[in-house]
């Protein structure tokens, strides 16, 4: 899946944008801290 957002800065903008903040990378972690 892929978002047309991402949050500006990497680390606690997960609000800015919710489909970014709900990727999973291959460990099955969170994409976004």
């Amino acid at each position: 899946m892929r978002c047309n957002c991402v949050p500006p800065g990497t680390y606690g903008n997960k609000n800015a944008c919710p489909c970014y903040a709900s990727l999973r990378t291959h460990g099955n972690k969170p994409k976004c801290p």
